[in-house]
């Protein structure tokens, strides 16, 4: 698995993480502050103190969700926006770890009043609660994690050499332990996400490597088609995007609309590859591909390959009603199958088949707009039409010759 599709991966979670502690956080951080207050602490200090930790902390849960936004979209295929989000993060974390630390200065080194050391003794444990739910957000990140927990350790470590009271020194191998403890198990849960995610993967890989040769199996009676398979597919990526589908929907797109015509593996020689026109018993022959590819993709529990089955069963229909096998009309047919029609249909008349001539590219684009609002949804059309020229890019790089 490329290291930029991990990192992207760890980021992620950091961010889906970060998002939802950020909340808690700041309920955590007010609630410290009033203890503060009422150890005994300046009120003017803790507004101040809790004034820079809503800032950070509002910074960072804007650029986690920032992140989680660009991940839909191209942090995947993007190394270097990984790289800067993932510094991004570690500055924001540092600033945060700051801001923690000096609760453990407010703590350690103001003069406590007994009658006030129960208020004290909660705000410790509050800073420490916070510190763990902090550091076990990080775990996906380990320089991150690091860069955390420095500020609070050096901190703890400064103290605990200038105060020698046993309360200052119990709190401060209390507070080192936990980090310890918390940095070990993070550690370890690192460990256990990459495993996860490349174990995930795998699996992933295995199942479009299985899906990519089906879908070479039933094209390869057929090798005039070509590059057909990649082409169609990648404008079905591509018109994906352009209706707003996130990435991982996208790609489930592009890989699932390369079986749109595995049905053809349970079509006659005679049929599939006769030079001529089809008479009436040929076209239902050749029509029924649709329901074969339906019924080799239909019982499965995979989202890849139910999206197949959806667009295999569906990809010849109309949205006037005229299509087949089921005469389905308008949005009643399935948008993904919406647009691999319009993808299938352009590449096709773009290659050469037994029974025809290529088309030259402006000729197919012509059809397709001709037939917007009868055999292909007009929204989609005028969509096709904005990723056009990246439709002629792909396939100047995926010809037939």
């Amino acid at each position: 698995m490329p290291i930029q599709n991990l990192n992207a991966s760890r980021i992620l979670h950091l961010s889906k993480m970060s998002a939802n502690a950020t909340i808690s956080h700041t309920v955590f951080a007010f609630l410290l502050a009033i203890l503060l207050v009422n150890s005994g602490i300046e009120q003017e200090l803790v507004l101040t103190w809790i004034a820079s930790v809503y800032l950070i902390l509002g910074i960072r849960y804007y650029s986690a969700k920032q992140i989680i936004k660009q991940n839909q979209i191209s942090i995947k295929e993007n190394n270097a926006l990984v790289t800067t989000q993932i510094r991004q993060q570690i500055v924001i974390l540092f600033a945060l770890s700051l801001a923690w630390s000096l609760s453990f200065v407010f703590l350690f080194m103001v003069d406590i009043p007994e009658h006030q050391s129960g208020y004290h003794m909660i705000a410790a444990i509050f800073t420490i609660g916070l510190v763990a739910a902090g550091v076990l957000s990080l775990g996906t990140i380990r320089l991150a994690l690091i860069v955390f927990s420095i500020p609070m350790t050096a901190t703890v470590a400064y103290l605990f050499v200038n105060e020698g009271d046993v309360f200052h020194v119990m709190s401060a191998i209390a507070t080192v332990s936990g980090i310890i403890f918390l940095l070990t198990s993070s550690v370890l849960f690192s460990n256990e996400f990459d495993n996860g995610i490349l174990k995930t993967q795998e699996i992933k890989d295995t199942e479009l490597e299985i899906i990519s040769r089906l879908a070479s199996a039933s094209e390869f009676r057929d090798e005039e088609t070509g590059n057909h398979i990649l082409r169609m597919s990648y404008n079905c990526y591509l018109l994906s995007l352009e209706c707003g589908f996130d990435q991982e929907r996208a790609e489930l797109m592009r890989y699932a609309s390369s079986l749109h015509d595995v049905g053809k593996i349970g079509i006659p020689d005679t049929v599939l590859l006769k030079p001529g026109k089809f008479n009436a018993e040929e076209r239902s022959i050749m029509n029924s591909h649709t329901v074969i590819g339906a019924r080799i993709l239909s019982n499965s529990n995979s989202k890849l390959i139910k999206l197949a089955r959806t667009i295999a069963a569906y990809h010849h229909e109309k949205v006037d009603g005229t299509g087949y096998p089921h005469g389905l009309k308008g949005e009643k047919i399935p948008i993904e199958a919406r647009i691999a029609a319009i993808c299938d249909v352009y590449d096709a008349l773009t290659s050469v088949r037994p029974y025809k001539k290529a088309w030259s590219k402006q000729e197919a684009l012509t059809y397709i707009i001709d037939n917007s609002g009868s055999h292909f949804d007009a929204d989609l059309v005028k969509k096709f039409q904005k990723i056009y020229p990246k439709v002629l890019e792909y396939a100047k790089t995926h010809s037939d010759s």
